[in-house]
Protein backbone atom coordinates (compact mmCIF):
# COMPACT_ATOMS: atom_id res chain seq x y z
CA UNK A 1 0.00 0.00 0.00
CA UNK A 2 3.37 3.01 0.42
CA UNK A 3 3.94 2.19 -2.89
CA UNK A 4 0.42 2.21 -4.23
CA UNK A 5 -0.13 5.50 -2.38
CA UNK A 6 1.60 8.11 -3.94
CA UNK A 7 0.61 7.01 -7.36
CA UNK A 8 -3.24 7.10 -5.94
CA UNK A 9 -2.65 10.74 -4.59
CA UNK A 10 -1.17 11.86 -8.21
CA UNK A 11 -4.35 10.61 -10.26
CA UNK A 12 -6.60 11.87 -7.68
CA UNK A 13 -4.78 15.77 -7.06
CA UNK A 14 -4.11 15.64 -11.07
CA UNK A 15 -7.83 15.25 -12.26
CA UNK A 16 -8.60 17.98 -9.98
CA UNK A 17 -5.65 20.24 -10.61
CA UNK A 18 -6.18 19.56 -14.45
CA UNK A 19 -9.98 20.22 -14.01
CA UNK A 20 -9.04 23.59 -11.70
CA UNK A 21 -6.22 24.97 -14.34
CA UNK A 22 -6.70 23.39 -17.81
CA UNK A 23 -10.50 23.56 -18.64
CA UNK A 24 -10.33 27.47 -17.37
CA UNK A 25 -7.24 28.36 -19.76
CA UNK A 26 -8.59 26.26 -22.69
CA UNK A 27 -12.18 27.74 -22.93
CA UNK A 28 -10.89 31.04 -22.23
CA UNK A 29 -7.84 30.69 -24.85
CA UNK A 30 -9.30 28.57 -27.44
CA UNK A 31 -13.49 28.22 -26.99
CA UNK A 32 -13.18 25.15 -25.99
CA UNK A 33 -11.33 21.61 -25.55
CA UNK A 34 -10.27 18.73 -27.47
CA UNK A 35 -10.19 14.96 -26.64
CA UNK A 36 -6.34 15.08 -27.88
CA UNK A 37 -5.38 18.04 -26.01
CA UNK A 38 -7.54 17.15 -22.96
CA UNK A 39 -5.63 13.84 -22.67
CA UNK A 40 -1.91 15.16 -23.31
CA UNK A 41 -2.55 18.03 -20.47
CA UNK A 42 -3.96 15.88 -18.23
CA UNK A 43 -1.04 13.40 -18.75
CA UNK A 44 1.41 16.17 -18.20
CA UNK A 45 -0.52 16.92 -14.75
CA UNK A 46 -0.53 13.78 -13.24
CA UNK A 47 2.91 12.93 -13.99
CA UNK A 48 4.43 16.09 -12.43
CA UNK A 49 2.25 15.39 -9.31
CA UNK A 50 3.85 11.31 -9.50
CA UNK A 51 7.51 12.99 -9.92
CA UNK A 52 6.45 14.66 -6.81
CA UNK A 53 4.93 12.06 -4.58
CA UNK A 54 7.08 9.24 -5.81
CA UNK A 55 10.48 11.39 -5.27
CA UNK A 56 9.38 13.10 -1.64
CA UNK A 57 7.12 10.43 -0.23
CA UNK A 58 6.66 8.91 2.12
CA UNK A 59 7.73 11.72 4.49
CA UNK A 60 9.65 11.18 7.75
CA UNK A 61 7.18 9.64 10.38
CA UNK A 62 9.47 10.36 13.84
CA UNK A 63 13.06 10.06 13.91
CA UNK A 64 15.03 8.65 11.26
CA UNK A 65 18.46 8.66 9.80
CA UNK A 66 20.13 12.00 8.00
CA UNK A 67 21.95 10.46 4.44
CA UNK A 68 24.51 12.11 2.96
CA UNK A 69 25.24 12.68 -0.76
CA UNK A 70 27.09 10.88 -3.74
CA UNK A 71 28.66 12.85 -6.11
CA UNK A 72 30.09 10.27 -8.18
CA UNK A 73 27.78 10.17 -11.11
CA UNK A 74 28.81 6.89 -12.07
CA UNK A 75 28.62 5.20 -9.07
CA UNK A 76 25.42 3.59 -9.90
CA UNK A 77 26.23 2.12 -13.06
CA UNK A 78 29.51 0.86 -11.91
CA UNK A 79 27.48 -0.76 -9.02
CA UNK A 80 25.54 -2.97 -11.80
CA UNK A 81 28.17 -5.31 -12.61
CA UNK A 82 29.67 -5.94 -8.90
CA UNK A 83 29.72 -9.69 -8.85
CA UNK A 84 27.38 -9.61 -5.67
CA UNK A 85 24.66 -8.11 -7.77
CA UNK A 86 24.93 -9.27 -11.27
CA UNK A 87 24.91 -13.16 -9.64
CA UNK A 88 20.84 -11.96 -9.34
CA UNK A 89 20.80 -11.71 -12.65
CA UNK A 90 17.48 -9.89 -13.30
CA UNK A 91 16.69 -8.71 -10.15
CA UNK A 92 19.97 -6.89 -9.93
CA UNK A 93 19.10 -3.75 -7.43
CA UNK A 94 21.11 -1.61 -9.31
CA UNK A 95 20.35 -2.21 -12.03
CA UNK A 96 16.67 -1.82 -11.11
CA UNK A 97 17.03 1.43 -9.83
CA UNK A 98 19.45 3.11 -13.01
CA UNK A 99 16.50 1.37 -15.29
CA UNK A 100 13.62 2.83 -12.97
CA UNK A 101 15.34 6.51 -13.25
CA UNK A 102 15.73 6.49 -16.95
CA UNK A 103 11.97 5.20 -17.31
CA UNK A 104 10.45 7.84 -15.13
CA UNK A 105 11.62 10.60 -17.15
CA UNK A 106 10.76 9.19 -20.24
CA UNK A 107 7.38 10.63 -20.39
CA UNK A 108 9.14 13.91 -19.38
CA UNK A 109 10.68 13.90 -22.99
CA UNK A 110 7.47 12.85 -25.12
CA UNK A 111 4.90 15.51 -23.66
CA UNK A 112 7.68 17.90 -24.18
CA UNK A 113 7.89 16.94 -28.00
CA UNK A 114 3.90 16.78 -28.22
CA UNK A 115 2.34 19.39 -26.31
CA UNK A 116 5.16 21.78 -26.76
CA UNK A 117 6.90 20.78 -29.80
CA UNK A 118 10.25 21.13 -28.34
CA UNK A 119 13.32 18.21 -29.35
CA UNK A 120 15.78 16.73 -27.64
CA UNK A 121 18.20 19.41 -26.69
CA UNK A 122 15.12 21.39 -25.20
CA UNK A 123 13.90 17.83 -23.50
CA UNK A 124 17.55 17.38 -22.14
CA UNK A 125 17.66 20.72 -20.31
CA UNK A 126 14.47 20.45 -18.62
CA UNK A 127 15.26 16.64 -17.88
CA UNK A 128 18.97 18.00 -16.28
CA UNK A 129 17.03 20.71 -14.42
CA UNK A 130 14.18 18.97 -13.13
CA UNK A 131 16.16 16.45 -12.01
CA UNK A 132 18.20 18.53 -10.12
CA UNK A 133 15.51 20.27 -8.35
CA UNK A 134 13.90 17.04 -7.25
CA UNK A 135 18.11 16.02 -5.70
CA UNK A 136 18.39 19.51 -4.40
CA UNK A 137 14.74 19.11 -2.29
CA UNK A 138 16.08 16.00 -1.39
CA UNK A 139 19.60 17.03 0.21
CA UNK A 140 17.56 20.17 1.64
CA UNK A 141 15.51 18.32 3.92
CA UNK A 142 12.41 19.43 1.78
CA UNK A 143 14.29 22.94 2.14
CA UNK A 144 14.80 22.91 5.53
CA UNK A 145 11.29 21.71 6.54
CA UNK A 146 12.96 18.66 7.95
CA UNK A 147 16.32 19.33 9.42
CA UNK A 148 18.24 16.92 7.17
CA UNK A 149 18.21 14.99 4.12
CA UNK A 150 15.87 12.00 4.80
CA UNK A 151 16.77 10.83 0.94
CA UNK A 152 19.96 10.48 -0.83
CA UNK A 153 21.56 13.24 -3.05
CA UNK A 154 22.65 11.05 -6.41
CA UNK A 155 24.02 12.64 -8.78
CA UNK A 156 23.82 9.18 -10.81
CA UNK A 157 19.77 9.96 -10.57
CA UNK A 158 20.59 13.12 -12.72
CA UNK A 159 22.36 11.51 -15.75
CA UNK A 160 19.78 8.89 -15.27
CA UNK A 161 17.00 11.18 -15.70
CA UNK A 162 18.05 13.14 -18.22
CA UNK A 163 19.00 10.52 -20.09
CA UNK A 164 15.52 9.16 -19.61
CA UNK A 165 14.20 12.43 -20.68
CA UNK A 166 15.89 12.56 -24.25
CA UNK A 167 14.98 9.19 -24.82
CA UNK A 168 11.72 10.22 -24.19
CA UNK A 169 11.84 12.87 -27.36
CA UNK A 170 13.60 10.42 -29.40
CA UNK A 171 11.13 7.67 -29.42
CA UNK A 172 8.38 10.41 -29.60
CA UNK A 173 9.71 12.04 -32.31
CA UNK A 174 7.86 9.65 -35.16
CA UNK A 175 5.27 9.58 -33.38
CA UNK A 176 4.51 13.59 -33.08
CA UNK A 177 5.85 14.08 -36.80
CA UNK A 178 2.25 12.87 -37.92
CA UNK A 179 -0.06 13.44 -34.87
CA UNK A 180 0.33 16.52 -32.19
CA UNK A 181 -2.68 17.20 -29.80
CA UNK A 182 -5.30 19.89 -31.99
CA UNK A 183 -3.78 23.70 -31.06
CA UNK A 184 -6.41 25.01 -33.75
CA UNK A 185 -8.37 28.01 -31.73
CA UNK A 186 -11.89 26.65 -31.41
CA UNK A 187 -15.35 29.10 -31.92
CA UNK A 188 -17.36 30.30 -28.37
CA UNK A 189 -19.86 27.40 -27.77
CA UNK A 190 -23.22 28.82 -30.10
CA UNK A 191 -25.61 26.65 -28.07
CA UNK A 192 -25.81 25.02 -24.65
CA UNK A 193 -24.97 21.15 -24.56
CA UNK A 194 -25.21 18.48 -22.18
CA UNK A 195 -20.95 18.28 -22.32
CA UNK A 196 -20.65 21.87 -21.60
CA UNK A 197 -22.83 22.00 -18.64
CA UNK A 198 -21.72 18.63 -17.29
CA UNK A 199 -18.04 19.87 -17.42
CA UNK A 200 -19.49 22.84 -15.23
CA UNK A 201 -20.95 20.81 -13.01
CA UNK A 202 -17.48 19.06 -12.36
CA UNK A 203 -15.57 22.19 -12.28
CA UNK A 204 -17.99 23.23 -8.98
CA UNK A 205 -17.48 19.62 -7.94
CA UNK A 206 -13.65 20.13 -8.09
CA UNK A 207 -13.47 23.43 -6.47
CA UNK A 208 -15.45 22.07 -3.17
CA UNK A 209 -13.20 19.20 -3.46
CA UNK A 210 -9.91 21.31 -3.60
CA UNK A 211 -11.68 23.56 -0.36
CA UNK A 212 -12.43 20.56 1.57
CA UNK A 213 -9.14 19.01 0.76
CA UNK A 214 -6.75 22.26 1.76
CA UNK A 215 -8.84 23.07 4.57
CA UNK A 216 -8.68 19.73 5.91
CA UNK A 217 -4.86 19.41 5.43
CA UNK A 218 -4.35 22.96 7.10
CA UNK A 219 -6.49 22.45 10.14
CA UNK A 220 -5.19 19.18 10.28
CA UNK A 221 -1.46 19.83 10.59
CA UNK A 222 -2.27 23.23 13.02
CA UNK A 223 -4.38 21.24 15.49
CA UNK A 224 -0.79 18.78 15.77
CA UNK A 225 1.37 21.96 15.57
CA UNK A 226 -0.51 23.68 18.24
CA UNK A 227 -2.74 21.30 20.26
CA UNK A 228 -5.57 21.79 18.72
CA UNK A 229 -8.76 20.65 19.92
CA UNK A 230 -10.20 18.01 17.92
CA UNK A 231 -12.90 19.72 16.48
CA UNK A 232 -10.48 21.87 14.37
CA UNK A 233 -9.56 18.85 11.88
CA UNK A 234 -13.52 17.84 11.46
CA UNK A 235 -14.67 18.65 7.58
CA UNK A 236 -17.46 21.04 8.49
CA UNK A 237 -15.35 24.18 7.88
CA UNK A 238 -13.90 23.14 4.88
CA UNK A 239 -17.34 22.74 3.48
CA UNK A 240 -17.96 25.75 5.12
CA UNK A 241 -15.64 27.26 2.88
CA UNK A 242 -16.81 25.95 -0.28
CA UNK A 243 -19.90 26.65 0.80
CA UNK A 244 -19.27 30.99 0.78
CA UNK A 245 -16.87 30.42 -1.74
CA UNK A 246 -20.02 29.33 -3.89
CA UNK A 247 -22.44 31.83 -2.48
CA UNK A 248 -19.96 35.07 -3.32
CA UNK A 249 -20.10 34.00 -6.84
CA UNK A 250 -23.85 32.64 -7.54
CA UNK A 251 -25.65 35.46 -5.69
CA UNK A 252 -23.07 37.73 -7.21
CA UNK A 253 -23.29 36.82 -10.77
CA UNK A 254 -26.46 34.47 -10.73
CA UNK A 255 -24.06 31.76 -12.46
CA UNK A 256 -21.74 29.26 -10.61
CA UNK A 257 -17.98 28.95 -11.03
CA UNK A 258 -18.31 26.07 -13.15
CA UNK A 259 -20.76 28.33 -15.75
CA UNK A 260 -18.48 30.86 -16.09
CA UNK A 261 -15.39 28.96 -16.31
CA UNK A 262 -17.29 27.27 -19.76
CA UNK A 263 -18.71 29.97 -20.89
CA UNK A 264 -21.94 29.90 -19.79
CA UNK A 265 -24.69 32.18 -17.74
CA UNK A 266 -27.98 32.01 -16.07
CA UNK A 267 -30.56 34.15 -17.47
CA UNK A 268 -32.69 35.35 -14.65
CA UNK A 269 -36.63 35.66 -15.51
CA UNK A 270 -38.31 36.46 -11.63
CA UNK A 271 -37.49 38.92 -9.53
CA UNK A 272 -36.25 40.03 -6.86
CA UNK A 273 -33.10 38.62 -8.52
CA UNK A 274 -31.36 38.23 -4.84
CA UNK A 275 -34.15 35.90 -3.83
CA UNK A 276 -34.35 33.67 -6.71
CA UNK A 277 -30.12 33.47 -6.71
CA UNK A 278 -30.38 32.07 -3.31
CA UNK A 279 -32.97 29.78 -4.75
CA UNK A 280 -30.12 28.29 -7.33
CA UNK A 281 -27.78 28.16 -5.02
CA UNK A 282 -29.35 25.97 -2.62
CA UNK A 283 -31.05 23.87 -5.25
CA UNK A 284 -27.36 23.34 -7.04
CA UNK A 285 -23.92 23.20 -6.06
CA UNK A 286 -24.19 24.97 -2.28
CA UNK A 287 -27.26 22.24 -1.95
CA UNK A 288 -24.96 19.55 -2.42
CA UNK A 289 -22.31 21.24 -0.47
CA UNK A 290 -25.09 21.33 2.60
CA UNK A 291 -25.50 17.28 2.24
CA UNK A 292 -22.12 16.93 2.81
CA UNK A 293 -22.46 17.67 6.18
CA UNK A 294 -25.31 15.09 7.03
CA UNK A 295 -24.84 10.65 6.75
CA UNK A 296 -24.62 9.66 3.15
CA UNK A 297 -25.88 9.02 0.31
CA UNK A 298 -27.47 12.34 0.63
CA UNK A 299 -25.22 14.11 -1.12
CA UNK A 300 -24.84 11.01 -3.93
CA UNK A 301 -28.40 10.95 -4.48
CA UNK A 302 -28.70 14.46 -4.54
CA UNK A 303 -25.94 14.72 -7.43
CA UNK A 304 -27.63 11.49 -9.07
CA UNK A 305 -31.10 13.48 -9.11
CA UNK A 306 -29.31 16.49 -10.77
CA UNK A 307 -27.77 15.03 -13.55
CA UNK A 308 -31.20 13.24 -14.20
CA UNK A 309 -32.58 16.27 -14.54
CA UNK A 310 -29.98 17.87 -16.62
CA UNK A 311 -30.34 14.38 -19.23
CA UNK A 312 -34.08 14.65 -18.95
CA UNK A 313 -33.98 18.49 -20.48
CA UNK A 314 -33.80 19.48 -23.71
CA UNK A 315 -32.81 22.64 -23.08
CA UNK A 316 -30.30 21.68 -20.34
CA UNK A 317 -31.46 23.31 -17.53
CA UNK A 318 -30.49 21.59 -14.53
CA UNK A 319 -32.37 21.39 -11.17
CA UNK A 320 -30.88 24.44 -9.64
CA UNK A 321 -32.08 26.45 -13.19
CA UNK A 322 -35.85 24.99 -12.72
CA UNK A 323 -36.27 25.70 -9.26
CA UNK A 324 -35.06 29.69 -9.86
CA UNK A 325 -36.71 29.86 -13.00
CA UNK A 326 -33.47 30.33 -14.77
CA UNK A 327 -32.26 29.18 -18.35
CA UNK A 328 -28.73 28.85 -19.48
CA UNK A 329 -27.10 30.37 -22.64
CA UNK A 330 -23.75 30.81 -24.01
CA UNK A 331 -21.99 33.58 -22.40
CA UNK A 332 -20.86 35.29 -25.49
CA UNK A 333 -23.94 35.72 -27.17
CA UNK A 334 -26.86 38.31 -27.11
CA UNK A 335 -29.58 37.93 -23.85
CA UNK A 336 -32.53 37.15 -26.33
CA UNK A 337 -34.25 33.71 -26.69
CA UNK A 338 -32.95 31.24 -28.72
CA UNK A 339 -33.19 27.12 -29.45
CA UNK A 340 -31.08 25.19 -27.33
CA UNK A 341 -30.42 21.72 -28.13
Amino acid sequence: MDRLLPGILALIVGGVAAIALFVPFSFRRRGGLTWARTLAWLALLIYVLALWAYTLLPLPDGPYRCVGVELDPLAAFVAILEPRFLALGLQNPALEQVVLNIALFVPLGALLRGLAGRGVVVATLVGLGGSLLIETTQVTGVWGVFPCAYRLFDTGDLVANTLGATIGSLIALPLFARWRPDGRVLPPPRRVTFWHRFLGMVCDLAVVVGVLVTTTAVLGLARVEYDLPAWVDATWPGSVAAFLIHAVVILGTGSSIGEHVVLLRGIETRHPRLLWRLVRLVAGIGGYVLLTLVPPPAAAVFVAVSLVVLIANRDRRGLAHLASGMTVAPARTPEKPIELG
